[in-house]
């Protein structure tokens, strides 16, 4: 596995990768993945755990969210800045205009339009 992680010209020196104690291999990311730390993500966005909204049952709009916020270089790294520009932020802004109280109900688009 580690030769099959490292390719046929290993980057480094036999003697520094007897050094190496672990190597870990990270697997591309699938779109079935990514949904997961969507909802992940969602479910997280309240204090203390709680929700802070009721996410639509809307496959489609969790689908953009993974769409805008993955990056086949950086993976699921922007994900959660794309939870949170498209639902946490316009969210509290609504909850701060006293347009919203509490829980709230939000797409994958964003919240308030």
């Amino acid at each position: 596995m580690k030769m099959a992680a490292l390719g046929d010209e290993p980057p480094f020196s036999a003697g520094v990768l007897n050094r190496v104690d672990e190597m870990i291999v990270f697997h591309a990311l699938r779109e079935e993945h990514l949904m997961q730390i969507v909802e992940i993500q969602l479910e997280r966005a309240g204090p203390a755990g709680e929700p802070a909204h009721q996410a639509e049952d809307d496959h489609a709009a969790r689908r953009n969210l993974v769409r805008t916020g993955f990056d086949p270089h950086y993976g699921a790294r922007p994900l959660k800045r794309a939870v949170q520009k498209k639902v946490e932020t316009p969210l509290g802004r609504l909850i701060l205009k006293g347009e919203v109280r509490g829980a709230a109900t939000c797409g994958g688009r964003g919240c308030g339009g």
